[in-house]
């Protein structure tokens, strides 16, 4: 764990939840997910010193509007971008449960 702090690991995966690719989003989310639920206290006081909520708090609702979108066009190009924003949300919310 030391070493995820030491190399700012933690504020490297934030940035990345607002990454152009939903994929590295997803990926930089499940990471940060994993961490939070690890049940060390460390990375979670990390995550909230390096400002996790803002970026959380704007991309849920941004996220939830484009699952409405998409479920209004059941497109096979739509249904795959449903799972990987279904996946987003998911992690988000487990991220937000962890640091309750």
């Amino acid at each position: 764990m030391r070493v995820l702090m030491q190399n700012n690991v933690i504020k490297r995966l934030i940035e990345r939840l607002i990454d152009s690719d939903p994929l590295v989003q997803v990926g930089a989310a499940g990471a940060l997910r994993n961490l939070a639920v690890d049940g060390a206290e460390a990375p979670r006081e990390e995550m909230l010193k390096k400002d996790i909520l803002t970026p959380l708090l704007h991309l849920f609702p941004e996220a939830v509007a484009r699952l409405k979108t998409i479920n209004t066009d059941p497109s096979a190009e739509n249904l795959e971008n449903k799972g990987i924003i279904s996946n987003f949300l998911e992690q988000i919310l487990v991220i937000l449960w962890c640091l309750w």
